[in-house]
């Protein structure tokens, strides 16, 4: 028998090698043979042919890309992959906020938002949310949040399947925990009824909610237990996963573990260029973006701190809005992540040594952000930052 390579038969079909790789590693061309990093073909064969979509596949799949094992560095291609073009839609608008490109998917998530299918319209209503908040909609934001909540109450109040009302709670909890409003919904109680990665993100969201608490060794429990949990790589999921860790033993002042973890987070997200989580959870990383990537990642980091200084502002103003607090969005970047550590009782020469500073400028910068804030004390700054 004659073979082709990958870089043969995606140049004979007019496709990309990684398409033509992730036909070959999910079983779609029969005799295809792993030789190394590439595979051998049987030379001649066709496009694969798309099954017709189960009946249950969009009623039953939320967050289809975060749901979704495959290969790092593949996203943009295996997101084309869905054998129903609705769903194929949903995995996009998931892909373009995870890579920062926030209008592109308000646009998309909209054409979902009043769906039928209310799997469908809550995948679309979280993303809808998140991306315009990243964009300064606010009060678009604000009301697709109250409709995940209205929607998933209405929806509880029905008699359903096990799974569905799992699908609901995640979605709900999600949206309530990742803005650190208060969430009576037992998660925690639903996970065992979700496919493989929901059930990660769900053990993401979980953790995510402990660390709002103040309960570190519990969120780290149960973030090594979740990346125990499969033999198969959710990239998304296990994202989101090591930055709850590194941002649980940031809280420690473990600082080790956690730029080990943030690396691990790194090193996953970077060849799909999946940098929202890190510009998202900026804050809460408490200088690890600046410490591992600033001089490395120049470019990369310029983009992150882009991110995070749109999405922060628009959350913390939905944020104090909705739980009448009083986070601040007047500080610069540099200024917010030594606050952060300073109000977690850092010493100024802890702050000098972590940041790569010397002691002289961590103490202008807490100096320019009292000025800022109206403050005389660490005591004071506290109730600026976030939790």
């Amino acid at each position: 028998m004659k073979y082709e390579t990958a870089a043969q038969m995606a140049e004979r079909l007019g496709v990309t090698v990684r398409i033509v790789q992730l036909w070959a590693g999910s079983g779609k061309l029969p005799g295809a043979i792993k030789h190394g990093r590439d595979w051998l073909i049987p030379a001649g064969l066709e496009k694969p042919g798309k099954a017709a979509a189960p009946e249950t596949e969009l009623k039953n799949i939320p967050l289809p890309l975060v749901n979704s094992s495959f290969n790092i560095g593949t996203a943009a291609d295996f997101v084309t992959l869905f054998d129903c073009e609705d769903t194929a839609r949903l995995a996009r608008t998931e892909y373009l906020y995870f890579t920062g490109n926030f209008q592109e998917a308000v646009e998309l998530s909209e054409a979902f938002y009043n769906n039928e299918n209310i799997v469908i319209k809550l995948t679309a209503c979280l993303v809808y949310a998140f991306s315009n908040i990243a964009v300064g909609n606010t009060h678009l934001a604000e009301l697709s949040l109250g409709c995940i909540e209205e929607s998933v109450k209405k929806e509880l109040s029905k008699e359903s399947t096990d799974a569905l009302r799992a699908y609901c709670i995640l979605i709900a909890s999600t949206a309530a925990i990742l803005m650190h409003e208060e969430c009576d919904l037992e998660l925690e109680e639903h996970v065992r009824y979700l496919p493989e990665g929901l059930k990660l993100w769900a053990l993401y969201v979980i953790s995510h909610k402990l660390y709002i608490a103040g309960n570190n060794a519990k969120a780290l429990g149960v973030v090594q237990t979740a990346l125990l949990l499969s033999d198969k790589a959710y990239p998304l999921a296990e994202i989101y996963l090591h930055l709850s860790a590194a941002m649980n033993y940031m809280a420690l002042k473990d600082i080790e573990s956690g730029r080990r973890h943030f690396l691990k987070a790194w090193e996953t997200a970077l060849p799909d260029g999946f940098f929202e989580p890190f510009g998202e959870h900026h804050g809460l990383l408490c200088g690890l973006i600046e410490a591992c990537l600033k001089s490395e990642y120049y470019a990369e980091y310029k983009g992150i701190i882009g991110i995070a200084n749109k999405f922060s502002k628009g959350w913390r103003t939905i944020h104090n809005d909705r739980m009448k607090k009083t986070v601040t969005h007047n500080l610069a970047t540099t200024e917010f992540v030594i606050s952060m550590l300073a109000s977690r009782g850092w010493s100024n020469q802890e702050i000098a040594d972590y940041m790569n500073m010397s002691l002289h400028n961590v103490k202008r910068y807490i100096s320019i952000v009292y000025q800022k804030l109206d403050i005389t004390s660490r005591g004071q700054l506290k109730q600026y930052m976030l939790k």
